[in-house]
């Protein structure tokens, strides 16, 4: 599988910093993540507290001891929609990902999605779609392998009160459908590593 996927690098992204750059002229702070690493399946590493500073003058983040340039285009009913600018290509995006040598866009860092590295056989390819479809409901949503296989059914996220319970409904159902399809993958090999160890 290919290492550059998405989940293997730090991520940024404008939303987080939004009403700083519009409200604030200065600003220091630390903004706190998470990096979720593939590796045969998919590890979290412990939240980091980064330090970052906001020089709205210079239209300029200084994150982590790294500049990033931010601009602005017009919203068609007023106001700007903020952008970071890539390291790389300097075009307006709105995720940047640290790939070693700077800040950059998916394109310049040769980014791809884990989904897009998997195949319908790999058990993983399931649980991610899996993982895409309760991020409709929870950003934070997290479970490992052996949760999906054995606590599935009882961990999806509760209802947002803004939801119909339609498409929450709708979403539970696409999530057991996703992670039973990569049950029954995963079930299978565990069950032929099972067999091959008592033979021996």
């Amino acid at each position: 599988m290919n290492r550059r996927t998405l989940e293997n690098f730090y991520k940024l992204e404008v939303s987080y910093l939004r009403r700083i750059f519009k409200h604030t002229d200065n600003f220091k702070g630390k903004l706190d993540y998470e990096i979720t690493r593939e590796n045969g399946g998919l590890e979290r590493e412990a939240a980091q507290s980064v330090a970052f500073e906001w020089i709205k003058s210079e239209m300029k983040l200084i994150y982590g001891g790294r500049d990033i340039q931010v601009t602005t285009t017009p919203c068609n009913y007023g106001g700007v929609r903020y952008w970071f600018i890539c390291g790389s290509c300097y075009e307006n995006v709105g995720v940047l990902y640290f790939t070693g040598k700077c800040w950059e866009c998916r394109k310049c860092g040769n980014l791809v999605y884990s989904s897009q590295q998997g195949t319908k056989t790999d058990f993983w390819y399931w649980y991610f779609k899996a993982f895409k479809v309760a991020r409709q409901i929870d950003n934070d949503f997290w479970i490992d392998g052996f949760d999906f296989l054995f606590r599935h059914l009882y961990l999806f996220p509760s209802k947002p009160k803004y939801m119909k319970w339609s498409k929450y409904n709708r979403l539970k159902e696409q999530f057991n459908e996703y992670a039973e399809r990569g049950n029954a993958i995963n079930g299978k090999q565990l069950n032929a590593i099972v067999s091959r160890h008592e033979r021996k």
